[in-house]
């Protein structure tokens, strides 16, 4: 039941993202009408979606590297563990 959820999003965030750039594609050569045109107004719009697409995608990307960033200096090793007194004359002792 998740898997079905998870495609259907999958497929309509597509849809989403695809759609104004194929109305760009069609619509790139039409018959323009002065200031007031609504293909011109619709096209701006569907630019405008494409470049917060791009934003989001750029934004998640560093949110993902920065995350793995972080997990990464996380995972290594604490050196301040193996620095206890006892630790320290255990050491000593060798």
């Amino acid at each position: 039941m998740n898997s079905v959820r998870t495609r259907i999003a999958a497929l309509v965030l597509t849809f989403v993202l695809l759609a104004p750039a194929l109305f760009i594609v069609a619509e790139a050569q039409h018959d323009c009408q002065g200031d007031e045109c609504q293909v011109c107004q619709v096209l701006a719009i569907a630019s405008s979606i494409i470049q917060t697409a791009a934003d989001v995608s750029a934004a998640a990307s560093e949110a993902a590297l920065f995350a793995v960033f972080v997990l990464l200096i996380a995972a290594r090793p604490s050196r301040a563990a193996s620095n206890t007194l006892v630790g320290l004359k255990v050491r000593l002792d060798c």
